[in-house]
């Protein structure tokens, strides 16, 4: 019932599906944090893979490559190609598991924890950006629904 209530609601806006909407926002925002990242020399790819090392390194636990690319959502080769960019900037460390010389480990180096702070405080300028569109209590709606959706299909 809620899913034909929100198609008619879209219907009614016009011609647009839900997908365009999404899509429209996300490069709205895409844009806003690449520009806000400038300054610190990182694209989006970069900054989003680096709060990811970081909530592995909160846990104590330094991933393989491919445990990165999962929770990153990137694919193998282009998270390759994006950590040999930082670990030249001196961002990441990468060594070799002893075990199989194939694969990596990741971490952060000092230079890239220290980046950490001033990541998130984009973050929350692009977040802040964002929620100033709804009422408070639609945003924390929305925030919920999205993270409850992204979790399922991470499953």
């Amino acid at each position: 019932m809620q899913v034909l209530i929100f198609l008619n609601i879209l219907r009614d806006m016009g011609s647009k599906s839900l997908f365009w909407y999404i899509s429209k926002t996300a490069r709205i925002l895409s844009h806003r944090y690449a520009d806000a990242l400038h300054p610190l020399g990182l694209n989006c790819a970069q900054a989003n893979v680096i709060l990811v090392l970081a909530e592995f390194e909160e846990q104590n636990k330094s991933p393989m490559q491919n445990e990165l690319a999962e929770k990153s959502f990137s694919d193998k080769v282009s998270l390759h190609s994006l950590l040999k960019k930082l670990e030249k900037m001196e961002y990441v460390i990468l060594k070799k598991d002893p075990v199989d010389n194939r694969c990596n480990f990741v971490s952060l180096s000092i230079k890239g924890r220290y980046l950490i702070p001033r990541i998130r405080i984009v973050d929350d300028l692009i977040s802040s950006y964002f929620a100033k569109q709804f009422e408070t209590r639609d945003f924390e709606k929305i925030a919920l629904s999205l993270g409850k959706f992204i979790k399922e299909e991470s499953e």
